[in-house]
Order: C-alpha cells, then structure tokens, then sequence
C-alpha cells in the first residue's frame, strides 16, 4: 500500500465515472474550458494500526474542485458537486495493490470566487489499510 497506489486508485474511480468533464491532475499547470474539475489527494495521517509495523494506515481526504464560470448561479456547480459524490459512496471499498481504500462521509464545501471562475471544493474523505 504506497501513496501512489491511492492516489490512482481514487483518480482511476473519477475517470470511470464518465462525467464529461476535463480533469486538472496533481502537478499539472492547466486551464481547460470552463466546467472542469481539479484533482488532489491529501494525506493527512499515516500510522501503524498494529504498533508493530504490520498494518500501515493512512487517513486523509480527496479534493476534487469544480470549476464554474463567474457570475453565474452557483447551481450548475452544486450539480457537478453531486455528480462527483455521487461517484464515491460512503463506505465504498477499493481494492489497491496491498491493501484497500475506504471512502467515508463526504461532502461539498464553501464556494468560492478566483480569477477563473468560481471553485467549488468537494471534500471525499478516506481511510487505507494494508491487506
């Protein structure tokens, strides 16, 4: 179980989601046409569930923005939001290579404005234990 292998794990749930929007991916300078969706992984805790070394677990949370134009309502945003949850049901399991990623509760944040448009974070948080 290695950060990697979450990270493209999670990544790999939104692609096969299909929801027609480009994706911005970690490390990556791009501003395609508005909508789209910016994708990052913050791993918060990595600890030893075992003490002894046996049974690595990472807590942390997915970030996927939703980019919208401006002045518009932020309703078309709230939708793709949902789209977007809807993707990752709670208590939903991933099988990874050594392990597994649980997605916990979940849920849209605070919107707010920058110079592209309007951001809309979604907030997918996760647990990943080792098999």
């Amino acid at each position: 179980m290695t950060p990697e292998a979450i990270a493209t794990a999670l990544g790999q749930r939104l692609t096969a989601a299909g929801l027609g929007y480009p994706i911005v991916w970690e490390n990556q300078d791009a501003s395609p046409a508005l909508p789209f969706l910016v994708f990052q992984v913050v791993p918060a805790m990595r600890r030893d569930r075992t003490y002894k070394g046996t049974g690595p677990l990472e807590s942390g949370f997915l970030t996927i923005t939703v980019v919208t134009p401006q002045n518009e309502y932020a309703t078309r945003a709230l939708q793709i939001a949902a789209q977007v949850l809807a993707a990752y049901p709670a208590r939903t399991i991933i099988n990874i290579t050594g392990g597994r990623v649980i997605i916990g509760e979940s849920g849209a944040q605070q919107g707010y404005p920058d110079a592209l448009g309007w951001r809309l974070p979604v907030r997918i948080n996760y647990q990943a234990l080792a098999a």
